[in-house]
This record gives structure tokens, sequence and C-alpha cells, in this order.
């Protein structure tokens, strides 16, 4: 359990500007829910999917590429000799 609670404090601390908009815009929708004005409340849902969207795009790991991209691509291997 410490170990999950730690990788949330991480990603907390690395994308909180993201998850303080996302959590004002999830409010403003609920507060528009309530009121009942349906026009406010789509357009502010569209802005809530594309901050949690855009935070997902960010998230996600990065490929690296390898050191020895020649080697790959010619499927060829070099013995080494010692």
């Amino acid at each position: 359990m410490a170990h999950i609670d730690h990788k949330v404090r991480l990603f907390r601390s690395k994308y909180e500007g993201d998850l303080r908009k996302i959590v004002t815009l999830g409010c403003s929708v609920s507060g528009c829910v309530n009121d009942g004005e349906s026009e406010m409340e789509e357009d502010q849902m569209n802005a809530l999917a594309k901050l949690v969207m855009s935070l997902a795009e960010k998230c996600q790991p990065r490929r690296r590429r390898s050191a020895n991209v020649d080697a790959a691509e010619d499927n060829k291997v070099t013995p080494i000799r010692g």
C-alpha cells in the first residue's frame, strides 16, 4: 500500500497544476448540472474532457530509441572479439 501512495504522491507533485484545473472544471460542471444550465454544462464538459485527454497524453511513457539504430535496421549482429 505504501508503494502505491508513493506513486500517487509523485504523480500529484508532477501534474498538480493540471489536476487543479480538472478539479475546478469538474466542480463547475456539477454546479451547472444542479442549476439546469445545459448549454454551459456541455461547454464545460468538453473543456473538462480536453484537459483530461491532454493530461493522459502527458502521462504516457515515452519510447526510447536504441543506442545503435543502424545495427537494428540492418538486422546484423557483429561479434565482439577479445
